[in-house]
């Protein structure tokens, strides 16, 4: 799952995985946090969020 906020959806996170040879596979993409919560807790996911968002969570 991820916010996306340009169409390619691509970010440092996918840089920084493709420099270890590594991709990660996005099930779900959305243009804002709001709908993380009530996705992580009826699907089997998970997102890396900013750390202020996870604590309110």
């Amino acid at each position: 799952m991820m916010v996306a906020y340009r169409e390619t959806g691509h970010g440092e996170i996918d840089r920084q995985l493709a420099s270890r040879g590594l991709a990660r596979r996005v099930r779900f993409a959305t243009q804002n946090f709001s709908t993380f919560p009530l996705l992580l807790t009826t699907l089997p996911l998970f997102a890396t969020v900013p750390q202020g968002l996870a604590q309110r969570w």
